[in-house]
């Protein structure tokens, strides 16, 4: 039998993706995540200096790194506060896996 809890956050989750509150949340965050992005990178680069491929394709696997390890350590984090679904739990399965 299905909890109130469990009902609620279901009720909750179909209402948030369905409206347009998930996208609104969504593209604030990619503008957000952007510009640190930009000033990341400006950063690490320096004031007027040239950008070519090879600079910007080490800055992108430099940052996916970082992105997929903040990721794992959140995910662990959530997962040792709280009982997770069962898609998050096999996506965190996925993440330790792919760090060994």
């Amino acid at each position: 039998m299905e909890t109130l809890a469990e009902s609620r956050r279901e009720r909750f989750l179909t209402e948030f993706t369905q409206s347009n509150k998930y996208v609104e949340i969504r593209t604030k965050l990619q503008e957000a995540i952007f510009r640190l992005v930009v000033e990341k990178f400006k950063r690490q680069i320096g004031p007027g200096k040239k950008v070519d491929a090879a600079t910007k394709d080490k800055f992108k696997a430099e940052l996916y790194i970082f992105f997929q390890k903040k990721l794992k350590e959140i995910m662990e984090i959530a997962d040792q506060k709280h009982n997770l679904p069962s898609d998050i739990v096999s996506q965190l399965e996925s993440l330790r896996e792919a760090s060994r």
